[in-house]
């Protein structure tokens, strides 16, 4: 019954963030973790302090906007993908800036293999495979309609068709389920590529007519499945590192939107309702850190951005660390190799690294578990009960951020920097303020003087 809690947290000076304005990627060293910052005019380098570096000037040489930067560890080169296709490294050295090639049609989104053997690019309307060289290995058209060497062959073997149906009988064998899966009102048709950690297969989401296609390949370029959707699913995708889950989102009839889980053959798992719904906030992106054991979600409204953390425990997914910004976030990574290492980079040229560990909020033998939108409370002394289940819950609407629990009083931040505290254990008064002036910033409460209510 752990929490995911915020353990630690830098951000970059003022002076800095006046040089990372415009920058739309980023990517760090995991060896000096000096961190590389891309923009159309310039390479913005800060070092493991997160100071300024260098400042590397490649407008006079390249007039297309940046699409993905990823470090070469065996060659100790930058590489950078223009929208237009063309590939330009830099030595991390030298600080010299060429041409490498250009991959033929304008590129939406690329994605290097793990092992950075191989590239992954959706061009127009094909899906391409390059390996080291930048010679095509394989591609794929995304109109075709093969359905992957991984599908599910049905026979007709325990078929709905073939059960006893009860007293509907035969009406309700022959009912056709409507299967709608044309994209939704608000997609904005962007593609995404997801490698899994071993780099043994690569999800692949873009957009087509009727739908918006989820397709699973395999490090050759083979196509290995479809995802067997039913209904309308959003555009973006996360893959699990270990594992076979590949996660994406749906909007359900009620207008909420909910996570989807299916396996590596496409076949649906389960699914998770989400508080959020799929009118009021646009899905940015959704990806596991490194170790699968958090699930970062990036939504955005007319108010800002938000950031989610979702855990899983008993098949029981929930929200357990919630924090909005006032300003938009342009980019935001889990760290490649340390699992809960996250970094963000907002539009202001603000940027902040946040380490997260999950720990037990415990008092005694009462635990506090923060679940999406309610507190659970169990005394275990009472109730040796695994989760979900729980002694009695608190609801609690918003997200909260962090939280603390003595045993007879609780403090609860929320993910607007409002501070909500409930001083005896039946939770009847509640107090609440706003902590206007510390809005954006990353906080956590503890209970730290404990006094006798009478």
């Amino acid at each position: 019954m752990k929490n995911v809690v915020l353990a630690q947290a830098s951000c970059s000076v003022a002076s800095t963030a006046e040089c990372l304005k415009g920058c739309e990627l980023f990517v760090e060293d995991n060896v000096s973790n000096v961190v590389y910052f891309v923009n159309q005019d310039n390479i913005v380098i800060l070092d493991s302090e997160l100071m300024l570096k260098d400042v590397v000037q490649w407008n006079d040489q390249f007039d297309s906007s940046p699409v993905k930067a990823d470090l070469l560890q065996d060659s100790n080169e930058l590489c950078i993908i223009l929208r237009n296709g063309q590939v330009i490294t830099m030595d991390i050295e030298s600080r010299a800036i060429c041409s490498a090639c250009f991959l033929g049609e304008e590129c939406s989104v690329a994605s290097w293999s793990p092992d950075q053997v191989i590239l992954t690019v959706v061009e127009g309307g094909r899906v391409v495979f390059y390996d080291r060289c930048f010679e095509i290995s394989a591609e794929w058209n995304t109109t075709s309609c093969e359905a992957g060497k991984d599908s599910l062959v049905s026979v007709g073997w325990g078929a709905a068709e073939t059960q006893f149906q009860g007293s509907a009988g035969k009406a309700a064998r022959e009912k056709v389920v409507e299967v709608v899966r044309t994209a939704l009102p608000n997609d904005t048709h962007k593609p995404y590529i997801r490698w899994r950690a071993d780099g043994q297969y690569v999800v692949v989401s873009f957009h087509e007519e009727r739908s918006g296609e989820r397709r699973i390949f395999n490090r050759d370029g083979e196509l290995m499945a479809r995802l067997k959707n039913v209904e309308p699913l959003e555009e973006v995708i996360a893959v699990r590192p270990t594992g076979n889950y590949i996660a994406t989102t749906k909007q359900n009839e009620d207008g909420n939107r909910a996570m989807v889980f299916y396996e590596r053959n496409g076949e649906k798992r389960h699914e998770t309702v989400m508080p959020s719904k799929v009118g009021e906030s646009q899905m940015i992106d959704l990806q596991w850190d490194i170790d699968s054991s958090c699930l970062r979600v990036h939504l955005r409204t007319e108010h800002g951005d938000e950031l989610e953390i979702w855990t899983e425990s008993n098949y029981d997914w929930k929200r357990q660390w919630t924090s909005r910004f006032p300003q938009k976030i342009v980019d935001c990574q889990w760290h490649a190799e340390k699992g809960r290492h996250m970094c963000v980079l907002f539009d202001d040229g603000y940027f902040a690294q946040m380490v997260f560990a999950l720990m037990p909020i415990v008092a005694g033998t009462e635990s506090l578990v923060i679940a999406t939108d309610e507190l659970r409370f169990t005394n275990f002394n009472k109730f040796p009960i695994p989760p979900p289940l729980c002694d009695f819950s608190l609801p609690h609407n918003g997200g909260v951020h962090a939280a603390s629990y003595d045993g007879s009083r609780l403090a609860v931040l929320d993910a607007d920097c409002t501070v909500r505290t409930f001083p005896t254990l039946l939770l009847i008064d509640e107090l609440s303020w706003a902590v206007s002036t510390l809005a954006s910033r990353t906080l956590q409460i503890a209970i730290v003087e404990t006094k006798k209510i009478k």
